[in-house]
């Protein structure tokens, strides 16, 4: 399951949404998104993840650590943590381009790209407390406006 929520996230939440898992399947889909949902930023990156959105509310970069540069017409949003079901928000809004660019950034700021992302690694990322704030009741979505 962890291999899918970051190969495929928008598959993952779409399934939880609609009842698509049971037993055992659904406890480790269910856990995956709980922790897929507080995200820390890694150590050596600094403190916050951005977003970027362009003035039609698509998503147009995300980063991590110090905050971008303000260009015109562009809207920065600040979040402590990563929550990938920000990619349903995005899906929902057309914006594929957004859905990409957060599946994309998570490869390889965790995962150092995709030659280097297979199951049993994302089996240990989700593993690791240590990625992840497991006591945040936060939910560290995007606010409708920007995306």
């Amino acid at each position: 399951m962890p291999d899918v929520i970051v190969e495929n996230p928008t598959y993952l939440y779409w399934a939880l949404e609609n009842e698509v898992f049971v037993g055992n399947a659904l406890q480790q889909a269910e856990l995956v998104a709980s922790r897929a949902g507080h995200i820390l930023p890694p150590r050596s990156a600094g403190k916050g993840f951005y977003f970027q959105f362009d003035r039609k509310g698509l998503m147009r970069g995300i980063s991590v650590g110090q905050k971008p540069r303000s260009n015109r017409g562009v809207t920065v949003v600040r979040r402590k943590h990563l929550n990938l079901g920000v990619v349903r928000q995005l899906e929902e809004k057309g914006d594929s381009t957004g859905v990409r660019l957060v599946r994309s950034f998570v490869i390889e700021t965790y995962f150092n790209g995709s030659r280097n992302l297979n199951p049993r690694r994302a089996e240990l990322f989700f593993e690791t407390d240590e990625n992840f704030s497991l006591t945040c009741k936060q939910g560290h979505l995007l606010p409708r406006s920007a995306g």
